[in-house]
């Protein structure tokens, strides 16, 4: 597969058809007429997640009241001449009263709109994409120029159902008969990692650009301040939202003597630009652990000991396979990261002045840098090839064999080894774990798309070069 076509920008095509969630909605959500002609040239609805939230949460007290107050003060500061609602989820899953129109749709509505979401209590479980569906309902047949709805959430997750492939439909229909041109705004409030990922497919499902996340009551007024200002509503998103994919979970191996598997959500938000080449699927082992591997192959963690660490290794029957080797001991993360960038990074000499490491730190240079552009952070491809007669493959002969290292230098010392074997034909295979995840990886360090784009660029080339 050509690089621009792993690489290619998205477009997300929805079915339109009608999903049972809307059943759920169709009764809650309040009927709002729209007159024609003369009306305001803005509408936006705020959607407040009103459902309990444990604390602490993140290993912080989370308020309620920090989203209550940036809601109250992103409406005192909309125009008098924009059309402002608010409307609450969480509740009871599967009941007409897990979302309520709090405040109806108007002009001059800010102050209405800050004294009611001061009197907002948490109550009941997440029902976010009730919310949602009811939310679109309410801007059915809107006549303004510009409508949003603008979620604001701590959860990320539906609590009733991780079912966004009929959330997509349910969403899609009623845009359909709506008759209203609408865009969505998502505001995580201190999510966790697996809640930031379950809210992007909301957001995908939306046709809406990533979440804003924030973590401090600050960030959170000022962005629900920008998203309702007039200028944001001009704006013209440069991607449309990324593609989604099915994760199949991983099992332990027979002598695994590691931790167990944790949750692993049924599908994921790819990387910006990223899409999987056919073959390949998704594999989830826990913890937000990811790993790109051939389609319908086996996925097994196995850890037999603190010094080797934990391999994750998918294989095929056809003997393809991609393996993650992790954790292990301490010891292990020096000698990973001098023996691909020793004499490159100049972090690791800085990180192993007076350690017995100290004037030995050295690649052995069988590994290619690929600079990255972001401080601390050292990715490099090799190929490698097995001995002859080695039986733990089923390749046939003239396979290729490929390990991708990185090395996040960041704070300590941590390393990561990739490995991957495919036959000559199927090195979209390698090319695709390698760059998936490098991706993730940068989208969490800030890397430019820019950067990212020339650095994924770099691994196919060394990968389609080497053989």
């Amino acid at each position: 597969m050509p690089l621009a076509s792993l690489l290619r920008r998205r477009r997300l095509l929805i079915p339109a058809v009608l999903g049972a969630v809307l059943a759920v909605t169709a009764t809650t959500a309040a009927l709002t007429l729209f007159l024609t002609g003369g009306g305001p040239e803005h509408r936006a609805v705020f959607l407040v997640d009103a459902s309990t939230v444990a604390a602490p949460k993140a290993g912080d007290v989370y308020d309620f009241a920090d989203v209550t107050d940036g809601v109250a003060a992103a409406a005192l500061n909309a125009a008098d001449g924009d059309a402002l609602s608010l409307r609450r989820f969480g509740g009871a899953c599967g009941t007409p009263g897990n979302t309520a129109q709090v405040v109806a749709d108007a002009t001059g509505n800010g102050r209405p709109i800050a004294d009611a979401a001061s009197d907002l209590r948490p109550t009941g479980q997440a029902t976010l994409h009730s919310g949602i569906l009811a939310a679109i309902d309410d801007l059915s047949g809107s006549d303004a120029t510009h409508n949003r709805i603008i979620v604001i959430t701590a959860h990320g997750t539906d609590a009733c159902t991780d079912d966004h492939e009929s959330f997509e439909r349910d969403v899609t229909r009623l845009l359909d008969s709506g008759n209203a041109s609408l865009d969505f705004r998502y505001v995580g409030y201190r999510l966790a990692g697996e809640d930031r990922d379950a809210l992007a497919l909301t957001a995908a499902a939306t046709d809406a650009p990533d979440p804003v996340q924030t973590d401090t009551a600050e960030d959170l007024a000022i962005t629900l301040k920008e998203f309702t200002v007039p200028s944001s509503y001009e704006a013209v998103l440069a991607e449309v939202p990324r593609q989604t994919a099915s994760v199949t979970a991983c099992t332990t191996g027979e002598n695994h003597m590691g931790r167990e598997i944790g949750p692993v959500p049924s599908a994921l938000v790819l990387p910006e630009g990223f899409a999987l080449p056919s073959g390949t699927a998704l594999y989830g082992y826990g913890d937000g652990g990811f790993l790109v591997g051939p389609s319908e192959a086996r996925c097994t963690m196995l850890a037999i000991g603190a010094a080797p660490g934990t391999s994750i290794e998918v294989s095929a029957a056809d003997g393809a396979r991609t393996n993650l080797q992790f954790g292990g001991s301490a010891h292990l993360h020096p000698s990973a990261a001098c023996a691909a960038f020793g004499g490159i990074a100049p972090e690791l000499e800085e990180k192993l002045e007076d350690t017995h490491w100290e004037g030995y730190c050295k690649a052995d240079g069988s590994t290619k840098n690929v600079p990255t552009g972001t401080p601390g952070l050292y990715i490099g491809v090799k190929q490698w090839e097995r001995e002859a007669g080695d039986p733990g493959t089923l390749l046939p002969e003239g396979s290729a064999s490929f390990s991708l290292s990185i090395a996040d230098l960041q704070e300590g010392i941590a390393t990561r080894s990739f490995s991957c074997e495919a036959g000559k034909d199927a090195l979209d295979l390698c090319t695709a774990a390698f760059t998936y995840q490098f991706l993730r990886l940068a989208e969490d360090r800030g890397t430019s798309a820019e950067e990212a784009d020339r650095v994924s660029g770099e691994i196919a080339a060394i990968i389609s070069n080497a053989v």
